[in-house]
């Protein structure tokens, strides 16, 4: 179990991704073959507005798990819909690939991505990875 935040600019000082170019890949292969094939591409702030691409969410992160199942993904799923998340500007969209699931959230500021995928890493720890939940020191920095 993984993920990954990354934020285009520093929005919470209000400055935005302007000019520039962000490429980023994940690529899970499973017995030479590709169980999940990733590629986000930025070339200008245009493209980060464009609904096709994260529609003007400057923060987007990615939690990846595997040994998931169909229970575990609606434990997740009903775990950050009980998040009080309505007043905030935030998409949340989780699915699984087979055994491999897959939690993305598009927000305003990493804090609110990482709350997200805080909550679905906590539900999915004790079943996927068989420890009991403790948050890493290293997340309260």
């Amino acid at each position: 179990m993984g993920w990954d935040i990354q934020c285009y600019g520093r929005p919470a000082a209000n400055e935005l991704f302007k000019t520039g170019q962000v490429t980023t890949t994940l690529d899970i292969i499973r017995d030479d073959k590709p169980v999940l094939l990733d590629r986000l591409q930025l070339n200008n702030q245009a493209e980060l507005n464009s609904p096709v691409c994260i529609s003007n969410y400057p923060c987007f992160g990615t939690l990846i798990a595997t040994n998931a199942t169909q229970a575990l993904l609606d434990q997740a799923r009903l775990a950050v819909a009980n998040l009080a998340l309505s007043s905030q500007k935030i998409k949340i969209g989780i699915t699984l690939l087979d055994d491999l699931l897959v939690a993305r959230c598009l927000g305003q500021y990493a804090e609110q991505v990482s709350c997200v995928l805080k909550t679905v890493w906590s539900t999915l720890r004790n079943e996927v990875m068989q420890r009991s939940v403790c948050l890493p020191r290293i997340w309260a920095t």
